[in-house]
């Protein structure tokens, strides 16, 4: 296996953590713009992934569906 499809593989691997955990889960970069999210904040607040992506970490909060 290659650097880069292990560094995928492990991409991969770590999405899939994430959307089975039963928590929502939310990545944030360090300006806290929303990175990524789980299917269980998605089922949480209501929003779908590109709705939320490349939002302010406040998002979900401060307005649901």
């Amino acid at each position: 296996m290659s650097a880069e499809n292990g560094q995928q593989w492990l991409r991969d691997k770590a999405l899939d953590i994430l959307d089975a955990a039963v928590d929502a889960i939310i990545t944030i970069n360090d300006t806290g713009t929303i990175q990524s999210v789980n299917q269980a904040t998605l089922d949480l607040f209501g929003f779908s992934a590109e709705e939320l992506i490349g939002q302010p970490v406040e998002t979900p909060v401060s307005y649901t569906h």
